[in-house]
């Protein structure tokens, strides 16, 4: 049986829905694919940031030697040992040459050649944060040009040394499964996201996950507890039928969802490795799963099943055992585990409640911050930001000394428009904790939303610092550098990272689309806008307003016309108004940000003597227009 023929081309493409960039500014010095090497076997890590080799060297010396003291416990966990990596190259053909013993990690400088890098070489258009990828080299005639290699990638810009390392550790996490299974199936996707989360969110790895686990636990106690259907727990008779790809599907088709899945099936590992006779179960039923894989490829091959038929019939065969394997390797039914979980989810949380009382607030903030957030109706939303209020002020009357319930009540007044309701409560919290983290990042976001970005920047700034890996200080602060003008291209990397990271934040592309144009890259600016209203359902009159008006600025008549035509669909009225300024005045239209930092097109959507217009934008003079 010729094996590395049965190996197709792999990618798992990271979503971590968590993880997101740091606030350094640093200028990342390098040339774009000008690699160096460093090898710790069976891997090595090529990176391109460092102006000269021994920069780059020591640049990847860094990643290499935390990544090397992380992998005794990968290894202890799938109980392998190193050579298993090796074992895996040569069942695929190794020793023939076909496939590469050495597993690549490679951290490109920038994201831009990252992703197009990945887009080149695999068939996707997903934009990832870091992936994982088995593939085979070819010449631009098609041609096999060399063995088939294991691969780990993401970039360094914008992002912190923890989010970094968050995503190695979750591409790890699919490697090590890949490598333990040994044959090309894939894995019920709640036991290898579950599992690649252990690895991502492991308390000692070095990137300071403590806070997203009360997160998620706080989430997942009140989705489990609470009646309302929208946001209830998934049942686990649907997480298991979930492929690796309908993640991806449901990060953009309905982001709720995703972030439950993620967040389930990672407690649900956490829940079946959390004593010795759960953990031995959980290995003997990985166990299984490869005798499986094993027997059911053995048996196509004794039956002349061959080429892509013999592949897409072994892949997804283990979706149709999980629950024989599962019952066999845990004495009962999947399914009646799936109480014992609920039980142990609300116990764990009771547990830590006293010594992290941070719960209470994080409780509150899947209702505002998620149920809320995409609720379907007014009335789910009023349903949810009732329920967060509840919720709040009992942590208030509990702890009146802590300001994380008066953090919560700030919000919520927030949400509901309330803004000096807002400020009083913000001040409480301020009072009670001069430093409370969530104090100064949402008291950040309540600044930027009143008018006062750049009073939100220092907060905000030492917010990031105290945790680099959290999300909202991240988008905030990118928000309040391009609002204020202060870093309008730091606040691009670091939107642009954060949208990686949650992929269905992509109004924050609005933001970064309003950077380039600021600092007049009116291509990066269009492309933008562009993708907003694709990822939109070609729906959205703004962004396709805000596309013409940067392509109006590259002299583009043609490109401006075809978007002033996609405004015309919802808006007669505002595309008459471009169609004047644009092409027949040949006037610039400034775009920028309401009062409260929202974004904006001048002269439309906010008056001009409202409007925040953080950088000139002057029209080029002498400029050559395309017609």
């Amino acid at each position: 049986m010729r094996h590395s023929a049965l190996l197709p081309v792999l990618l798992t493409i990271c979503v971590v829905i968590f993880s997101c960039p740091r606030a350094s500014g640093q200028v990342l010095e390098g040339v774009d694919g000008d690699f160096s090497r460093l090898d710790f076997r069976p891997f090595y890590l090529e990176t391109d940031v460092g102006r000269t080799e021994r920069d780059r060297q020591q640049f990847g010396a860094r990643y290499a030697r935390t990544i090397s003291q992380n992998l005794d416990f990968f290894l202890r966990a799938f109980s392998m040992q190193a050579k298993d990596f090796e074992d895996f190259a040569r069942f695929y053909g190794a020793e023939q040459g076909r496939f590469d013993p050495w597993i690549r990690i490679r951290l490109w400088r920038r994201f831009e050649p990252f992703l197009e890098d990945l887009h080149t070489r695999y068939e996707t258009q997903a934009i990832a944060g870091g992936y994982k990828g088995t593939i085979t080299p070819r010449d631009e005639y098609g041609e096999v040009s060399g063995p088939t290699f294991r691969e780990i990638a993401t970039y360094v810009e914008g992002q912190s040394d923890e989010a970094i390392l968050q995503i190695i550790y979750h591409e790890l996490g699919h490697l090590f499964m890949q490598t333990f299974m040994l044959y090309p199936v894939e894995v019920p996707s709640w036991l290898e996201e579950g599992t690649a989360q252990l690895f991502q969110y492991r308390i000692g790895n070095g990137t300071n996950p403590e806070p997203e686990r009360l997160e998620r636990l706080a989430w997942t106690y009140e989705s489990i507890t609470h009646d309302h259907p929208f946001g209830k727990v998934l049942p686990l008779r649907d997480m298991i039928t979930v492929r690796n790809m309908d993640n991806l599907d449901f990060t953009y088709q309905n982001p709720l969802r995703s972030v439950q899945q993620y967040m389930q099936v990672w407690l649900l590992s956490e829940f079946f490795i959390g004593d010795r006779a759960r953990a031995q179960a959980y290995f003997r039923m990985l166990s299984a799963m490869k005798a499986s894989s094993k027997a059911r490829l053995e048996q196509l091959w004794a039956n002349n099943v061959r080429g892509d038929r013999l592949w897409n019939t072994l892949r997804m065969h283990l979706y149709d055992v999980q629950l024989d394997i599962f019952r066999e390797a845990y004495g009962r039914d999947l399914f009646d585990v799936e109480e014992l979980w609920k039980t142990w989810v609300q116990q764990e949380l009771n547990r830590q409640l006293r010594r992290s009382p941070i719960l209470r607030y994080h409780r509150g903030t899947w209702h505002l911050d998620r149920r809320a957030r995409f609720a379907p109706n007014p009335e789910t939303r009023e349903q949810a930001l009732t329920t967060a209020e509840a919720i709040f002020k009992e942590a208030v009357e509990l702890l009146p000394r802590d300001p994380a319930g008066y953090v919560g009540l700030a919000r919520l007044a927030m949400a509901r428009g309330n803004e000096e309701l807002a400020r009083e409560h913000f001040a409480t919290a301020t009072r009670l904790g001069s430093d409370f983290f969530e104090a100064l990042v949402f008291g950040g976001e309540a600044l930027i939303r009143t008018g006062s970005a750049a009073e939100a920047i220092p907060g905000l700034e030492k917010a990031l610092a105290e945790r680099p890996s959290h999300w909202e200080a991240t988008s905030f602060l990118g928000q309040a550098l391009i609002i204020t003008g202060q870093d309008v291209r730091r606040g691009i990397d670091l939107l642009r990272s954060a949208v990686t990271q949650r992929q269905g934040q992509v109004q924050l592309r609005v933001y970064q689309g309003i950077g380039h144009y600021l600092l007049g890259d009116y291509n990066a600016a269009a492309q933008n806008f562009a993708d907003v209203f694709v990822t939109g359902g070609n729906q959205d009159w703004f962004t396709a307003a805000a596309c013409a008006i940067a392509r109006s600025r590259q002299m583009d008549d043609e490109e401006t016309l075809r978007w002033i035509g996609f405004v015309r669909r919802s808006n007669s009225e505002a595309a008459n108004y471009l169609h004047e300024r644009l092409i027949t005045r040949k006037e610039a239209i400034p775009l920028g940000f309401t009062p409260e930092g929202r974004p904006a097109i001048v002269g439309m959507t906010v008056p001009p003597e409202d409007a925040i217009i953080p950088v000139s934008q002057a029209v080029p003079e002498n400029p050559r227009r395309r017609r």
